[in-house]
């Protein structure tokens, strides 16, 4: 391991991040939209299901950034103060898709090294319709179809499939690949009513320089890992190495000493993997390995089921977003479904494939937060002298995000580090 600098021009300290395990200084806990923001809602049980969201996620938020300000961290949260304007706005111009709120932060914000990204629009994950077809449905089916299997050329044929051969479908990943296939992007605005600027503000009061990187969608902190030289940038889909993947890697190393890579995750890698402190990486089987990525450190794997599995039946899931999201209670909204389709496809993510597990904040190398308890996963930390605290997010399903998407880490204290020293900068496309 040896110690360099990052930034060849760099004379004076600003705020930096080289290696996520750092002692965290400075940090964006996101916030959601208060009750009052839903008043709108004339269905009395929906209203008060998404004023219960709302209240709660606040909670929760609230006891995260009470964790970390008591550690001496300096937290800064989004202002949405403004929230009546947008919902004038809506009013007025007769809108019906009601922008996100800032709950996300780490989507389109990074800090590497001491320049900070960010993005002023982003592409969106959109799903289809839920009451609609998967029109992938017939060659989902006879691709894992058995000889004795009765024909099933329509989804909604799937109910009336005996129940040992919807178990298959669904560990075969029914809800899983309809949810990744079945959708569209959409360009959405990342600061409606300037609910960063303050944060944006701050930063530059630092001297660092903001850079907007709206065109590169691999550029946040959802997707890039920073392990002191070393950048991983994640693909968007398995395989999907891209020329976009080559432009943003030279994009972040241009004039420094950072080394761009490229790891097959397949989408956000916060969502499969973190380097917990050097030598530990947590994940769970999918197709990312890490042999190559990082030689000679040790791969913990969690639980392979979805949590989400464990609260509902996949008859419930079916029924209630196709494991997009799910919410306590909300087979006694009958119209829930309807109204999140119509007003809120853009909220919500793919929450069955999510393993909130390894979503993991490190304070410091001794202190990691998650929303999901995993056995293996807080054993392994143990023995590198790290204590897992567990801090629920009690809609993590709905929002689709764990501890690590809810915030955005902007400082951290110590230099960056060459953990690999015999690496050769590559940008080659591999499996890891």
């Amino acid at each position: 391991m040896q110690l360099i600098y990052g930034n060849k021009h760099k004379s004076t300290y600003m705020l930096q991040v080289y290696q996520h395990w750092n002692p965290l200084q400075s940090c964006v806990v996101g916030a959601c939209w208060p009750p009052e923001f839903f008043s709108y809602i004339q269905n009395s049980k929906l209203r008060q299901t998404f004023e219960k969201i709302a209240i709660e996620t606040e909670e929760d938020l609230g006891a995260l950034s009470k964790f970390l300000t008591d550690r001496g961290v300096n937290v800064l949260r989004p202002n949405v103060s403004r929230w009546q304007e947008i919902k004038e706005n809506l009013s007025r111009n007769n809108i019906k898709e009601y922008p996100l709120p800032p709950v996300t932060p780490r989507d389109y914000h990074i800090m590497i090294g001491d320049q900070f990204y960010y993005k002023s629009t982003w592409d969106r994950v959109v799903y289809a319709d839920h009451f609609e077809e998967w029109p992938a449905w017939k060659e989902f089916y006879n691709d894992i179809r058995q000889s004795d299997w009765p024909n099933c050329d329509s989804e909604s044929q799937f109910e009336f499939l005996p129940p040992h051969i919807q178990d298959i479908c669904m560990n075969c990943g029914y809800l899983k690949f309809r949810n990744q296939e079945w959708c569209t992007t959409e360009s959405k605005p990342t600061n409606p009513l300037g609910v960063f600027d303050d944060m944006y503000a701050w930063i530059k009061s630092q001297g660092n320089s903001l850079h907007d990187i709206s065109q590169y969608g691999v550029i946040n902190g959802s997707m890039v890992t920073r392990v002191g030289v070393d950048l991983y940038l994640s693909t968007e889909w398995y395989g999907g190495f891209t020329p976009e993947l080559n432009q943003a890697g030279k994009l972040l190393t241009a004039n420094t000493d950072f080394r761009a890579n490229i790891i097959d995750c397949g989408g956000h890698s916060d969502g499969t993997f973190c380097p917990v402190v050097p030598g530990l990486i947590v994940s769970y089987h999918d197709q990312t390995t890490y042999e190559k990525s990082f030689p000679g450190w040790e791969v913990v794997y969690g639980s392979d089921r979805s949590v989400l599995e464990t609260v509902a039946s996949y008859h419930e899931l079916r029924k209630w977003g196709y494991g997009r999201y799910y919410m306590p209670d909300q087979e006694n909204s009958p119209a829930l479904t309807e109204f999140v389709d119509t007003y809120m496809k853009h909220w919500t993510g793919n929450a069955i494939e999510t393993k909130f597990f390894v979503n993991i904040l490190m304070v410091d190398e001794h202190t990691a937060i998650t929303s999901q308890y995993d056995e293996n996963v807080v054993r392994a930390m143990e023995r590198y002298g790290v204590t897992c605290h567990v801090l629920p997010m009690r809609h993590q399903f709905f929002w689709d995000a764990g501890t690590h998407c809810h915030t955005l880490d902007l400082d951290r204290r110590g230099e960056i580090k060459d953990y690999f020293p015999d690496r050769v900068c590559a940008l080659n496309p591999s499996s890891e």
